[in-house]
């Protein structure tokens, strides 16, 4: 018969080898962050692909000569067609700035 003392100095070793495992080098902490990680770089590499393949699209309708892609880029660009007119409307925000920075004709003259 073996005795109680054989069996606990057996199951102690094992115990601190299955903490070693799970805590230290490449553990299961380590093993949930890596694999967090993971996740996180296929949901971008997922966004990166869709974007490749608009812009991939974007540039062959490009050089295709698309006259609607073209004129959107040239629009984007600031671009108009000889005889257009410019109109530049301003927003509420932009008259507010234009009040804030120009000065009362009575400052100056208190001084």
């Amino acid at each position: 018969m073996s005795s109680p003392w054989k069996s606990r100095w057996l199951w102690i070793p094992l115990a601190g080898l299955l903490a070693a495992l799970a805590l230290f080098d490449g553990g299961l902490f380590e093993q949930r962050e890596y694999h967090a990680r993971l996740d996180s770089l296929r949901a971008l590499e997922q966004e990166l692909e869709e974007e490749n393949a608009f812009l991939r699209e974007d540039v062959s309708r490009l050089r295709a000569n698309d006259p609607d892609r073209l004129e959107q880029e040239a629009r984007a660009q600031g671009m108009i067609r000889p005889g257009e007119r410019v109109y530049l409307l301003a927003t509420e925000a932009d008259s507010l700035e234009g009040l804030k920075t120009e000065q009362d004709p009575t400052e100056g003259a208190a001084e």
